[in-house]
């Protein structure tokens, strides 16, 4: 065990320091990610020598929303609406299903037969097709 380690143990005061200087710098961050997803305006001083004098303009500048911190923002803070991947949990633990295969539709049928859950699934599949097959009647 390291001396620091060693010593945020034994003295709950410095432990409270290192946490609290963590949040501080995880704000500044977050701050700085939610600018970079929305855009902002900078502000940049202009030097130059015109006829011998020292001219300072102040120049405001606007940043581009970026798109990619955007992504980012919105998977972390809202992950159940923006996330890449959905489950769908089609059986409890006892394998079961806990959801009604008969309100699925006939890709995610599909997707359950190919991921196993067989019996249920497979029933209402070939019921479904047959189904499909009845209404086509050659129109």
């Amino acid at each position: 065990m390291t001396k620091l380690k060693e010593w945020r143990k034994e003295h709950a005061e410095l432990e409270a320091a290192i946490k609290a200087g963590r949040d501080v710098a995880d704000g500044a961050v977050a701050e700085a990610m939610y600018k970079l997803a929305i855009g902002h305006t900078i502000y940049q001083d202009d030097i130059k020598v015109i006829d011998g004098e020292v001219v300072v303009t102040r120049l405001e500048k606007q940043v581009s929303p970026n798109a990619t911190a955007c992504i980012f923002w919105l998977k972390n803070r809202h992950s159940e609406l923006w996330r890449d991947t959905y489950r769908k949990e089609l059986t409890g633990a006892d394998g079961t299903p806990f959801v009604d295969l008969g309100e699925l539709s006939l890709d995610e049928l599909r997707l359950a037969a190919k991921l196993g859950i067989q019996n249920e699934t497979r029933q209402l599949l070939e019921f479904d097709e047959n189904r499909k097959d009845d209404n086509t009647d050659g129109k």
